[in-house]
């Protein structure tokens, strides 16, 4: 029985996984700025519900923004589906807004 409980999340992993390498796949060969645009449409609900839960003082809009200027789009993209693996480059870009560590744009 207990391969049964493992089978599916396994499963849902993958698909996942599969989905984030199609939408990489369908944005690979357009501007950087346009990838960027499309990725951050599907990352800002995640920020959003990532600092809300956190109960951290930071636009998600902002530590969006430093996540697609800073992180591999394909590394961020698969973060997406690992909650521990988000919450960290979250909370790293909100350290970021904090100390003032970026630069203005």
């Amino acid at each position: 029985m207990p391969e049964q409980s493992v089978t599916p999340s396994n499963s849902v992993y993958d698909a996942q996984h599969e989905e984030i390498d199609i939408f990489l796949e369908s944005i690979k060969n357009k501007p950087i700025l346009e990838q960027k645009q499309k990725l951050g449409d599907r990352l800002f609900p995640k920020v959003k519900a990532t600092v809300k839960s956190l109960g951290m003082k930071a636009q998600a809009s902002k530590v969006t923004i430093i996540l697609l200027d800073t992180d591999d789009l394909r590394e961020l993209a698969h973060s997406m589906n690992d909650p521990d693996r988000f919450k960290v480059k979250v909370e790293a870009a909100v350290a970021k807004i904090a100390t003032g560590s970026i630069a203005a744009k």
